[in-house]
């Protein structure tokens, strides 16, 4: 799962405005990338994911979003390149007990297949046009 910066594809790269999910409600490394960096200048924060896309979207700002969400809004725009320290692997994760049952199985199997047939989309290699 690759993450990277994104802006408005209409957005005044002159002011450099950054968006951030709160400090009280980041929890993975990507939410809490943007306030982490020393002089980047974040203007707007909000408490969710959800309104962070909205935002970045209406050009409030630059932010960091899942290269997945990103990639496919055709009005966003990468502002740079694909975040190294924010890439890891994915997991499906099933109990033992129940990982067989024919529903579960199911599930797993065609999360594996979507994630397997958008490789690419996930991994960041996709950027928008």
């Amino acid at each position: 799962m690759a993450h990277a910066a994104y802006q408005s594809a209409g957005y005044d790269e002159t002011n450099c405005n950054w968006i951030s999910l709160g400090t009280d409600t980041a929890v993975t490394p990507a939410d809490k990338w943007t306030f982490e960096q020393p002089d980047y200048w974040i203007t707007s924060w909000t408490n969710t994911p959800h309104m962070l896309f909205y935002l970045i979207r209406g050009g409030a700002g630059r932010g960091v979003l899942p290269c997945f969400i990103g990639d496919q809004e055709r009005r966003l725009v990468r502002a740079g390149p694909v975040i190294d320290e924010l890439t890891y692997e994915m997991w499906i994760v099933a109990h033992d007990d129940e990982r067989q049952r024919p529903e579960v199985r199911i599930v797993i199997d065609r999360l594996a297949a979507l994630f397997a047939d958008h490789e690419e989309l996930f991994a960041g290699q996709r950027p928008s046009a």
